[in-house]
């Protein structure tokens, strides 16, 4: 391999393995209990942003399993109705701060680019806040994403008015979806 190859390599290497932008504007729980966080959450509503898979979905939810002290696999899933069809996928997720107690994770999945979670608040039986951020599909731009989770699909009136950060949010819709189970 002659040197520009190497550095050329080496270059791809870094972009592609850089770190997802500070999503500290918002702080993580105090304390997570991983245990009680596990499971099925689906996603009822969120902030929009430009991820062109996010347009036409319905079903979206995600599965949380452990794998290890600190990091957590999060199984993504949701109907695309312009294709017709299921897409899941899988995102590892690592402590920000190994041995932390707090709700701060790097994530990334394969050929994706790497972002952070927080869960921002819980109470483990009905609803969940997360916050995502990280870099647009295919961009150098930020986003910055907040997530309503819920252990229902159609979850109750209390749980629809969770007070959420300020922004332009939509609704999911989970009607005639497929059952979830954790896996």
């Amino acid at each position: 391999m002659s040197l520009p190859q190497l550095q050329l390599l080496l270059l791809g290497a870094v972009l592609t393995s850089r770190a997802a932008p500070d999503c500290s504007a918002g702080e993580a729980a105090a304390a997570l209990d991983e245990d009680r966080f596990l499971g099925v959450w689906y996603n009822i509503k969120q902030t929009t942003w430009d991820w062109p898979e996010g347009r036409d979905l319905k079903c979206p939810n995600n599965i949380f399993s452990k794998v290890g002290e600190g990091d957590l696999i999060m199984d993504v899933g949701f109907y695309n109705k312009s294709s017709s069809s299921a897409v899941n996928f899988r995102n590892t997720l690592h402590k920000s701060t190994p041995g932390s107690t707090n709700g701060k994770y790097d994530g990334g999945r394969e050929g994706g680019r790497n972002y952070t979670v927080h869960v921002v608040k819980t109470d483990y039986t009905s609803y969940a806040l997360m916050r995502a951020c990280g870099y647009k599909q295919n961009s150098e731009e930020t986003y910055v994403s907040n997530y309503l989770l819920a252990r229902e699909d159609h979850p109750s009136a209390a749980v629809l008015n969770t007070q959420m950060p300020p922004g332009s949010y939509s609704l999911y819709d989970h009607e005639d979806c497929p059952p979830v189970s954790s896996p």
